[in-house]
């Protein structure tokens, strides 16, 4: 019987070892000759480490989308940059002596499960990677490395759904607009998607946003997902904005604003929890901003349907991301679905 331990390794730089020679979203070592970049969002993506596999004369491995969301980066992220290879969702890809593959499951756009079969030893691994919910193709593989963002604990509270909560932040962000300055955080991806869903393009030909989340923006409407140009807050079009006093201004933190003290409304897509009352509750700090239950992680239920989808022998939960979170995850996983789970922590 293969001993899984040997070929699975979570290092504390966030790196997923599937294989001596392939790791995810860290960096590489070792014998680590591919290195894969599981989607674009900076927790996952190292520039540093990139350029490092390709020093070393590795193969960086991504879908489309995400080297093209990255391309905002300082490194070279050329579509025919020998260091780099694109691979599409569901086209297996030989390396060496592993075939890999990556399926979509609905972080952001470019965003992959990655599925590594290594017929010589026998053995075939996987990395859920940042995940959401309504996934519907699953990796095929027998040991499974899963994101622990949320612990799948199950709110016996709430009353409100995820497509509500939604629905409501669109409503008062649409209605605080059009009275004045309006400030939105939220994860790039996510971020984006709200925007879209707003449908202001034919109103805002320009929001405020620093030259990441504008990339981002960029590319979304690309895409198709309609959305007003990105702007920087020192530009003449933002300055503009500022005197009109109707705007909204885009980004993933507080520390990006604009202005000391936000102007209008601020809404923190960003306190997503188990537990919440609401969807959308005041601050006690300041009645004009508001934290937003959204997420574009899966939570609860999805997580089990999701390891449920996948089948494997023996679930790893990511502790370089989440070191309580994955400990919890990895009991309820044995208690709930009695499938051997490990937090990588412990390992």
């Amino acid at each position: 019987m293969v001993d899984w331990k040997k070929f699975i390794h979570i290092r504390n730089d966030g790196s997923i070892s599937l294989n001596p020679l392939l790791s995810c979203d860290g960096g590489t070592e070792n014998k680590e000759k591919f290195h894969v970049v599981s989607h674009a969002h900076t927790d996952h993506f190292k520039a540093n480490k990139v350029v490092e596999t390709y020093n070393k004369d590795g193969l960086v491995l991504m879908t489309e989308l995400t080297r093209r969301l990255l391309q905002y980066s300082p490194i070279t992220l050329g579509e025919n940059y020998l260091g780099l290879k694109t691979i599409n969702p569901g086209e297996p890809e030989k390396l060496n002596d592993l075939t890999v593959k990556f399926l979509d499951n609905n972080h952001i756009l470019g965003s992959v499960q990655v599925e590594v079969k290594d017929y010589l030893n026998n053995i075939s691994t996987g990395y859920s990677g940042d995940f959401n919910s309504d996934i519907i193709e699953f990796i095929d593989v027998d040991y499974l490395v899963v994101d622990a963002t949320y612990n799948g604990e199950i709110a016996n509270n709430r009353t409100w759904t995820p497509e509500e909560a939604e629905n409501l932040l669109i409503e008062r962000v649409s209605e605080d607009l059009s009275l004045g300055p309006v400030n939105l955080i939220a994860d790039s991806g996510l971020l984006q998607l709200l925007v879209h869903k707003l449908n202001i393009k034919d109103k805002h030909e320009n929001i405020i946003a620093k030259k990441e989340v504008a990339h981002f923006s960029k590319i979304y409407n690309d895409i198709g997902y309609e959305q007003p140009l990105g702007v920087d807050k020192s530009s003449s079009e933002a300055k503009q904005l500022f005197k009109k006093g109707k705007y909204l201004w885009i980004g993933n933190s507080l520390a990006d604003w604009p202005f000391d003290i936000p102007r209008g409304k601020t809404y923190v897509v960003k306190n997503f929890s188990p537990s919440n009352d609401y969807a959308i509750t005041q601050k006690s700090s300041s009645e004009d901003m508001f934290k937003v239950s959204l997420t574009c992680h899966a939570s609860q239920r999805e997580i089990y349907e999701y390891i449920q989808g996948v089948n494997p022998k023996a679930v790893i939960t990511d502790s370089s991301r989440n070191q309580s979170g994955s400990i919890t995850l990895a009991k309820n996983i044995r208690n709930k679905l009695k499938i051997p789970a490990y937090a990588s922590s412990v390992l």
